[in-house]
């Protein structure tokens, strides 16, 4: 999905078709992996056409889903922010999301090495001749879960920065939904003292033109 209006327009995210289904967001994720929903990614976020929902709830439900509660739910979850905020925010989903994978190699990788590790660690034990044979391999083995080790922990370290980051960035948009509903109001309000103010603009002109009438009505005649 390379085209952002497109996907604004057309595909709903993880959390509104968990709202429209009555699902968890676990349950949607699954539902992913099971292939009954089909989603790709966007900027490193999953992406799920409308009208596959639409099918999965008729099955689910035994009912059509009607249009105007996912059109509500755009509209619910539209909040006005800078492109390059948006952008940046999507950028650094897709860069935890890689990173979270990446801790995850790191971990598999650390566990295979322990396990050959007391693989070498028990042969060594069978025997000095055997022991030497293994012993290189060993030290190396302790070096390579040295610098996994270190790997995951610097990995564990930008996931948790990135988190963070998600986090403010979440605060930052709540509160331009709240700085959004307040001029909307303030918008509101205006427009209704300004229909007053014409309001009572055309009643002076009113005024004025009556008065000018029997201001002529009353002028002697020249």
């Amino acid at each position: 999905m390379s085209d952002a209006p497109n996907a604004r327009s057309e595909y709903l995210t993880i959390e509104q078709a968990a709202n429209l289904l009555r699902v968890t967001t676990k349950t949607v994720r699954n539902y992913i992996d099971r292939e009954y929903l089909k989603a790709g990614k966007w900027n490193g976020a999953w992406r799920i056409p409308k009208g596959n929902i639409s099918e999965i709830y008729r099955k689910k439900y035994g009912k059509t889903l009607e249009p105007e509660r996912v059109e509500g739910l755009q509209n619910e979850s539209l909040v006005r922010i800078d492109r390059s905020d948006y952008d940046r925010l999507q950028q650094r989903i897709g860069k935890l999301d890689a990173v979270e994978r990446a801790l995850a190699e790191r971990t598999a990788e650390i566990k295979t090495m322990n396990e050959r590790h007391a693989q070498l660690e028990a042969s060594s034990a069978s025997g000095w001749t055997e022991a030497r044979k293994y012993r290189d391999d060993v030290e190396r083995m302790h070096e390579n879960l040295r610098a996994a080790e270190k790997a995951r922990e610097e990995a564990a370290l930008s996931a948790h920065w990135l988190r963070r980051e998600l986090k403010r960035l979440g605060e930052e948009r709540n509160s331009l939904k709240e700085k959004n509903k307040v001029l909307e109001n303030s918008c509101e309000a205006f427009k209704e003292d300004l229909a007053g103010k014409n309001r009572e603009i055309g009643r002076l002109k009113t005024r004025l033109t009556t008065l000018q009438d029997k201001n002529d009505r009353n002028k002697p005649f020249e």
